[in-house]
């Protein structure tokens, strides 16, 4: 499952847009695209598109961009922070360069229609818009408090409504049948109330609130989509009635199954709970379960005995933790209830606490070169959504970690097997790239994550074909098969030496851009198989620097040409499927920049 995020926050228009400030609409979006970024989200447009460059022209190319790579069962989130308008012809997103004269004409402003008909298209798996802006409820006049402004907008009543209201209900339909899938439109506010930006918190109170929610309690990597519904909306009426105010978020869904969405991830100095925590909860909840169920008379006497149980025990254990000291000690599955398993070690750290999780498999040893052991723990998420790789240091402290998921959902469930197969460090650059192969089915997929010194992570993308190792020659980065079946396969087909074939690769190119670019050429060199990244040489040949400009490609797909600023200058299909020496580009108008 491709997770991809559109993050929009328009807080200055221009001065003669006829349209006031938004008030923390730039932080709103600013946080909200750390989070996406965090939880494993692709990035259009490599973060936040916010004030100027979300021109109506340019949020249009990003919504094409975005769903021209989406597919059935991939998560689609799409975020907007500013100003709308409704009338009897819908609602509608007020862009950067809105033309207050012809506020009904769609050239001006980006229709709900337009959305829909995006979704109607390629209907994802997953989708979740979260819009905050005043008439998010989609009624009359309202006060933006945001920006102490009213907007303008047709007075269209009850017509009006009913439009708009069909207009979400588009959006939440179309859910295909299976587990966890669906559509969510959560909205910041319901009819006839205002969206309010909160000089305590410099944020927008809906967006805040739903923020401290997508942050995992206890190291949770998600969190079910229904809970975070009630928990914002609780918290905002809370916050509103406590000062006066009054703002009540309105959700749209449209569910099959269990729908997780993912949660923040937290700071790699972030603390882990101690030991002593653990057991108390754990046997807390345990004894609970019990006494509750079964003496209910007691509930008081059994609260107060499970208390000093859960101190007596943590004492008698403090010897045990201190004695360890640095030691590492074995891991440990918790099973607290049939949802959540905790791994801990003797030391009592707690690893993961995960629902409707498995723990796999871990590694112990000095896997990013650092001087100190290191913790790599895999688990996997129940289901077609892959799972996580976090590493620990032995203190109990988390580093680094990523999110890998199955691409072949359809071939099952994909359980962690996890197996650091490589590392190299290119102390010039001072760059760490390390290789985990995630061995699936009867398919091999290789992760593989770029990290600086500081153990922050550059760079990360995957391929779902065979082994394969990271070399570097000069300044190129090279990708090289290491399956010899894969090789001698390609040459039976045609034997020629320098027999050139496109396979495909998905990775965030350098720029960190998304959506992730497809493709790339592979040559035969001396028997070798190398993945090389080329020049806009249309055969594919020539090794660059892995800085420089980039053209990449796949069969009967898309082409890229990118400059060393990241920018793509112009797209194109190649019209060939079998293996080929050269590719011919079919120029893409719908695509042109």
């Amino acid at each position: 499952m491709g997770k991809y995020a559109l993050i929009i926050g328009i807080e200055n228009y221009p001065s003669d847009s006829g349209q006031e400030k938004v008030k923390y609409a730039k932080n709103d979006a600013a946080e909200m695209a750390h989070y996406a970024r965090s939880a494993g989200f692709q990035l259009i447009g490599d973060g936040p598109i916010m004030d100027e460059k979300a021109a109506y022209s340019q949020i249009i190319e990003w919504l094409d961009l975005m769903f021209h790579y989406v597919q059935p069962d991939d998560f689609v989130l799409l975020y907007y922070a500013g100003h709308g308008y409704y009338s009897e012809y819908g609602g509608y997103l007020i862009p950067y360069d809105y033309n207050s004269n012809n506020e009904k004409n769609e050239s001006t402003c980006i229709s709900f229609d337009s959305i829909n008909k995006r979704l109607k298209n390629k209907k994802p798996a997953k989708f979740v818009f979260f819009l905050d802006t005043c008439h998010s409820g989609f009624a009359g006049e309202q006060i933006d408090i945001r920006s102490r402004n009213s907007l303008k907008y047709k007075k269209a009543g009850i017509k009006a409504r009913r439009k708009v209201k069909t207009q979400i209900n588009n959006m939440v339909r179309g859910v295909k049948s299976g587990y966890s899938t669906g559509r969510v439109v959560f909205t910041s506010s319901s009819p006839h109330e205002p969206s309010i930006g909160i000089d305590e918190f410099k944020h927008g109170l809906f967006t805040y609130y739903l923020l401290q929610n997508l942050k995992p309690k206890s190291l949770e990597p998600e969190i079910n989509i229904e809970e975070l519904i009630i928990l914002t909306k609780n918290r905002v009426i809370s916050y509103s009635i406590k000062n006066r105010l009054r703002q009540t978020p309105t959700a749209y869904t449209n569910i099959q199954g269990e729908f997780y969405i993912p949660t923040y991830t937290p700071p790699p100095d972030s603390e882990l709970s101690t030991y002593g925590e653990i057991v108390k909860e754990t046997l807390i909840q345990r004894l609970k379960h019990v006494l509750y169920n079964r003496l209910d008379r007691f509930k008081s006497l059994a609260t107060i005995l499970l208390v000093v149980l859960g101190i007596v025990i943590t004492l008698l254990l403090s010897p045990l933790i201190q004695k360890t000291g640095s030691q590492f000690g074995p891991i440990e599955g918790v099973k607290i209830n049939d949802n959540i398993l905790a791994a801990i070690d003797v030391r009592g750290n707690q690893w993961v606490k995960n629902f409707h999780s498995k723990i796999n498999r871990h590694v112990v040893a000095d896997i990013d070169k650092d001087g100190e052991k290191d913790v790599l723990v895999g688990f996997s998420v129940d289901g077609d959504e892959g799972g996580r790789v976090i590493a620990f240091n032995t203190n109990g402290k988390e580093k680094w970690r990523f999110f890998y998921n199955s691409p072949y959902p359809y071939y099952g469930s994909l359980r962690g097997k996890l197996a650091v197969t490589d590392l190299r460090v290119f102390d010039e650059n001072q760059e760490r790239i390390i290789t985990v192969l995630l061995k699936d089915f009867h398919w091999y997929q290789s992760v593989f994550v770029v990290l600086n010194p500081g153990g922050e992570k550059l760079k990360e993308f995957w391929h779902p074909g065979h082994m394969h190792q990271i070399e570097k020659v000069k300044d190129t980065y090279i990708i090289r098969a290491v399956n010899n079946d894969l090789r001698q396969t390609a040459l039976s087909k045609n034997p020629r030496k320098n027999f050139s074939v496109i396979f495909g690769l998905r990775f965030e190119n350098i720029y960190g851009q998304a959506p992730p670019y497809f493709g790339i050429s592979r040559k035969n060199i001396n028997f070798e198989w190398y993945y090389v990244l080329s020049d806009q040489d249309e055969s594919f040949t020539q090794m660059v620097p892995f800085e420089d400009k980039i053209s990449i490609s796949i069969s009967c797909g898309l082409v890229f040409y990118l400059n060393d600023a990241g920018t793509v200058l112009r797209r194109g299909l190649t019209d060939g499927y079998s293996c080929d020496d050269s590719l011919n580009l079919i120029p893409l108008n719908l695509l042109k920049r």
